[in-house]
């Protein structure tokens, strides 16, 4: 999809960008290049059909692509352990190399369109800024939420709980439509109306399920600004400029909603893992028996006084009340005193020679 507009434009969301930098970060760095190359052939199919020069169209085919293996190598430099929607601090890693990466591209991408005279400079910074910030925090979390569902699904999936998913992106779709569309009077046509099913996809289905509620949105929303209808829309504003409004507030609605639904999914995935500990705690505790209290046991004999007011040896009270196992056997001690004690006692027996 194109700016509309009176010459080439720019995608206003890049999602090869945004699959690419998912496929990156999930993915062996020796395949970094192969998908590199794909990327960037994609990249040149698409601006090469669009009539661009021969710079902004191999502009266009390495910058995108180069982005997301730089803002890939950040994210994964920055972080220790693999990466996860379910981890704030992964989530906004993301957000923020996704971010900043697309600016100094779209400096590059602006100098090289205005030399050709494809285009203006700052209208190409902030529809290519937009556009791939967009597909970085916009796809790629929808990539990488599909393939942790479908991990889930060959464990468990409930008929209700996708038609709860269904539901939820269904009436998403129909409420854009009537307030973005002006289906329904113009006055009550709000964008807040689509809030309770976005907050809904953010709750329960965690990072994917927002993902894909805001992509949702972002091409109702689009393509009705660039038609001139809407909220988004202001009177007398050209095609071009209501698709550049519209990306900048998606580009708000993807990181607020993105990370809400990663706290959450952070939350239930600590909560998850207290419970598996709790549980595993009570069952050593389960398996270990204690002995607390006063234990009367005899000075000489040693014999323990158990609650019955019996004597009895202390092995056997032990047996009964632990799971310790007894071995009988002599300290070295006891083995001295038990020597001496026998020559002791032979040494008078012993017959004496004159």
């Amino acid at each position: 999809m194109l700016v509309p507009g009176g010459g080439p434009g720019l995608a206003p969301v890049w999602a090869s960008a945004g699959v690419l930098i998912a496929c990156l970060i999930l993915s062996d760095r020796s395949r970094w290049l192969v998908l590199f190359a794909i990327s960037a052939a994609v990249n040149l199919a698409s601006a090469a059909a669009h009539g661009y020069g021969m710079f902004p169209t191999l502009a266009m085919a390495v910058l995108p692509a180069g982005e997301a293996v730089i803002a890939a190598w950040f994210v994964r430099r920055s972080l220790s352990e693999p990466f996860g929607l379910d981890r704030v601090a992964h989530t906004w890693s993301l957000v923020v190399w996704a971010t900043v990466v697309p600016a100094a591209g779209g400096i590059i991408a602006g100098s090289l369109l205005m030399a050709s005279g494809d285009a203006g400079f700052l209208d190409t910074v902030r529809s290519w800024w937009l556009g791939d910030t967009l597909g970085m925090i916009v796809i790629a979390p929808l990539v990488i939420g599909a393939l942790a569902w479908r991990k889930r699904l060959r464990v468990r999936v409930t008929p209700w709980r996708v038609a709860e998913y269904v539901f939820v992106l269904g009436g998403l779709a129909a409420a854009t439509i009537v307030i973005f569309g002006e289906v329904i009077d113009p006055t009550l046509t709000a964008p807040t109306y689509v809030l309770p099913f976005l907050l809904w996809a953010a709750f329960r289905f965690g990072p994917g399920g927002a993902s894909t509620a805001v992509f949702l949105v972002f091409v109702i929303a689009l393509w009705n600004a660039a038609h001139g209808n809407g909220p988004l829309t202001v009177e007398g504003a050209s095609a071009a400029s209501m698709v550049l409004r519209s990306q900048g507030a998606m580009t708000i609605a993807a990181v607020s909603f993105l990370s809400l639904a990663s706290v959450v999914a952070e939350r239930r995935r600590i909560a998850h893992e207290n419970a598996r500990l709790v549980v595993q705690l009570q069952q050593a505790l389960a398996e270990v028996k204690t002995l607390r209290g006063f234990i009367p046991i005899c000075a000489w004999c040693h014999k323990v006084r158990d609650d019955a007011g019996f004597w009895q040896q202390i092995e056997m009270y032990l047996d009964a009340r632990t799971d310790a196992t007894f071995s009988h056997s002599i300290c070295p001690a006891c083995e001295r005193e038990a020597h001496e004690e026998v020559e002791s006692h032979e040494r008078p027996n012993t017959p004496t020679l004159s």
